[in-house]
């Protein structure tokens, strides 16, 4: 109502230069905490976690308005343990255009859920991020191992996704969606053309590739999105696993908590229950009604990663995990993988030759590809959200061609020596 009123008051067709009453109006939506939410914009960086904590930085922008005092005066910094009582509030201090404060650091396997809140010198408080229906950014605290990542460069096809309605892999469109991708070029998402929203009475899907998962004690779906949708009485956007629903936009009685993220966010979805025999399978999804569009899906570097411990698995069940380096499914010897699901090297013309056993040079347990020897685990910006451009590295996501495939081979790997 803010910006209807001013045009209302309007007398020259140029807001710029202020209304004949704007002060009053100012003074009178402040009162409601109507004007700073909208006039003060900020952006939140976080720093990779660390044994002493995790830094979050405020840098505040945004513009004056007549009759009030929009200065900042103080900030902040609220967190809480997702699924847990354990929560806190933290001081900010004075910064270098902004303020800054420091999150405890509650151990690995956790996710913390935190908001900053700007107290600005008229009273109003202003607080990020500006998402009622998500209002709080997400951190996974600890180690993953990347099991399949994509940062929807080569489109839809080299992965296996399955695109129906109006998804498509592509720059964003702006307006509503972000001016530009997280990380790249390129995003999924809905409406990528101008002006960059979805359509109405229409029901999208991006279906993903069959994942094996099989030898993590658990599962979790980390990306970045911008999403942009209507309260889910009207409009629905879904992430489910295995045809099970493991995320959706929020809703309120009044049908008006529309989720409008306004800036990248990094997401993190506990997979594990959703698993079966060993797999996973995405869907994202996208349902409009007759009227009041939005952006839609905008989603970049998406993985899925293992985290906790990997365990060792069981040979001949056609499922590679642990420290298998291949798994066909029997104990049979000379078909290429042994009775200790090692590879085998078999002449076609000659029959069964030397047993080659493989060795990964890497001290890590990750499923990376790691030719040449080395570690590849720097890849795809999200393991826990926090990494910049400078750190971003291609991921080497598992092949998804078929699961027959994923179950029988592994990435190829640095060093291998006869018995």
């Amino acid at each position: 109502m803010y910006p209807e009123v001013l045009l209302a008051d309007d007398n020259d067709g140029d807001l710029t230069n202020g209304t004949p009453n704007e002060c009053e109006i100012n003074v009178a939506f402040d009162a409601h905490g109507l004007v700073g939410p909208s006039a003060v914009n900020a952006e939140v960086f976080t720093a990779a976690p660390t044994p002493d904590g995790i830094l979050v930085d405020l840098v505040v922008s945004g513009e004056q308005k007549p009759c009030l005092n929009l200065n900042p005066l103080g900030a902040e910094l609220h967190w809480r343990v997702r699924g847990e009582e354990q929560s806190g509030m933290v001081p900010m201090n004075p910064s270098q255009g902004g303020f800054a404060g420091i999150m405890p650091n509650v151990g690995d396997g956790k996710v913390l859920e935190y908001q900053v809140r700007l107290l600005l010198q008229g009273g109003t408080t202003v607080t990020f991020p500006k998402n009622p229906a998500d209002p709080t950014y997400e951190l996974y605290l600890g180690p993953v191992t990347n099991i399949f990542c994509e940062d929807f460069e080569s489109g839809p096809g080299p992965q296996g996704w399955q695109l129906t309605g109006d998804w498509a892999f592509g720059p964003p469109a702006g307006g509503p969606d972000p001016g530009a991708a997280f990380n790249g070029s390129s995003v999924a998402g809905n409406g990528l053309a101008p002006p960059g929203t979805y359509e109405s009475f229409l029901e999208s899907h991006m279906l993903g590739p069959v994942i094996n998962v099989a030898g993590h004690n658990t599962v979790r779906l980390q990306m970045h999105r911008w999403l942009e949708v209507e309260d889910a009485t009207f409009d629905q956007a879904l992430v489910l696993a295995n045809t099970s629903e493991a995320w959706t936009n929020a809703s309120n009685a009044s049908g008006n908590l529309h989720h409008l993220d306004g800036e990248w966010r990094f997401q993190d979805i506990d997979l594990t229950p959703f698993v079966v025999n060993g797999q996973v399978q995405l869907e994202f999804i996208l349902e409009g009604d007759e009227a009041l569009e939005f952006g839609g899906w905008n989603i970049d570097e998406l993985c899925v990663v293992g985290t906790g411990s990997v365990t060792q698995g069981v040979c001949g069940d056609g499922i590679i995990s642990g420290i298998e380096a291949c798994d066909d499914g029997n104990l049979d010897a000379g078909d290429g993988c042994s009775p200790s699901c090692t590879i085998e090297s078999v002449d076609p013309t000659t029959g069964p030759g030397p047993v080659f056993t493989v060795t990964d040079t890497d001290t890590d347990t990750d499923t990376d590809s790691a030719t040449g020897g080395g570690d590849k685990d720097t890849g795809c910006g999200c393991n826990q959200g926090q990494e910049t451009s400078a750190q971003r590295s291609s991921p080497s996501p598992a092949s998804s061609s078929s699961a027959a495939a994923a179950r029988k081979t592994r990435p190829a790997l640095p060093r291998i020596t006869a018995r």
